[in-house]
């Protein structure tokens, strides 16, 4: 499995922003970001390290975009 670009990372990241919101807990944006992965190809098979690692990758940019947006309440995610 090759690395996803940045591009790859916002755009799940986005997914999750638009249908869930900015105030999802680790565990609930662990399940979502799972179930994303299911269908996407090359993601349904990394294994656990390569999944957890990603999905950490994940949350600090989901992360990141929330405290921003808290921050700035007229500013949206980069799309």
């Amino acid at each position: 499995m090759h690395e996803l670009t940045e591009d790859q990372k916002q755009l799940l990241v986005s997914v999750v922003w638009d249908q869930y919101g900015q105030l999802l807990p680790f565990f609930l944006f662990e399940d979502v970001m799972l179930s994303l992965f299911e269908d996407v190809p090359g993601l349904e098979c990394l294994s656990d390290t390569q999944t957890q690692r990603l999905i950490h990758e994940l949350w600090i940019i989901y992360h990141d975009q929330s405290q921003c947006q808290a921050d700035h309440p007229g500013n949206h995610p980069v799309h």
